[in-house]
């Protein structure tokens, strides 16, 4: 018993060696090694390839309760091929059924009916620039995948809902804990555009879709490659959601603020948004629109 117990934790160690990583990178942890498409979660969509893939199969393992350490340690090799064999197709096979979960969840819950922008503008904020603020959205894309790929997204932090810049925060340290640095580079966005908007719990929100081409790979402290490709594009499809409160209106952002709000000293935005004086998170929740989720609803990895 003493010897099988050693050779399934050298089996299992082994595995886990010679498995290829299985990631998601980018900033959110979008970008995968496999390629997927979800609904919108609004009922304004457009028409898309459906890019689901066959179920993985299952391969049963074999055993022989009753063979010597010598008969074990011979067939090693084929046990390693056949564990390994298992468990890649048993994470690929659990990953598609979540997926296929989270589309069936998308598409049978309810739904949010988007309102046009033009009447957003028109009966709200007649001083909206719909062109400017989609072309933010686009600038802030690039900012964000930059942060990300340095390792230090503290500059970005006043762009998000706390809740959701504390779970970024948390990928990115769990990448640093295990010694990877994920790479987004050559980065286009390809379009940016606001969709519609809605009202909800005295918030307004807009809801901006994001399609960007991307390279994104992830290294380990070596160096080497151990998600991803530094050459296959991917192209994402991601939506954005944005909220401020109702009434609030276009006007001076509070994302050129220059002074603490708490403390009155001078900040520096562009470098971080919590005050290095007394600690204080500036965000733009006062005049300006936050982030508040980010859904990944395709992506498609060129070949």
């Amino acid at each position: 018993m003493k010897h099988c117990a050693m050779l399934s934790k050298l089996i299992c160690l082994l595995t886990a060696l010679l498995l290829p990583a299985f990631a998601y990178a980018d900033l959110g942890s979008f970008s995968g090694d496999e390629d997927y498409h979800y609904e919108s979660t609004y009922e304004e969509y457009y028409v898309e390839e459906d890019y689901d893939e066959e179920e993985a199969g299952y391969i049963a393992p074999t055993s022989a309760e009753d063979a010597s350490l010598t008969d074990m340690l011979g067939s090693l090799a084929v046990i390693l091929v056949v564990g390994g064999s298992i468990a890649g197709i048993a994470i690929l096979s659990d990953r598609r059924k979540k997926r296929k979960e989270e589309k069936r969840k998308a598409e049978s819950g309810p739904k949010t009916q988007l309102d046009n922008m033009a009447m957003y503008v028109e009966y709200i904020d007649p001083a909206f620039d719909k062109a400017a603020f989609e072309q933010k959205m686009s600038n802030l894309y690039v900012q964000f995948q930059n942060a990300w790929t340095g390792g230090n997204i503290e500059s970005i932090r006043m762009y998000f809902e706390e809740s959701l810049f504390a779970r970024l925060e948390r990928q990115l340290n769990e990448l640093k804990k295990k010694g990877h640095t994920n790479y987004v580079e050559r980065i286009s966005v390809l379009a940016s555009n606001a969709i519609g908007y809605y009202q909800t719990g005295g918030e307004d929100r807009i809801v901006v879709r994001v399609r960007s081409r991307i390279v994104d790979y992830t290294t380990d402290a070596s160096g080497r490659v151990v998600s991803g490709s530094k050459t296959k594009e991917k192209f994402m499809i991601y939506e954005w959601e944005l909220a401020r409160p109702t009434g609030k209106v276009t006007g001076k952002s509070s994302m050129t603020v220059t002074n603490c709000p708490n403390c009155g000293a001078p900040l520096n935005v562009n470098q971080s948004a919590k005050c290095p004086y007394c600690g204080t998170i500036v965000t733009a929740d006062e005049h300006d629109w936050l982030i508040t989720a980010i859904h990944a609803r395709s992506q498609r990895t060129g070949r």
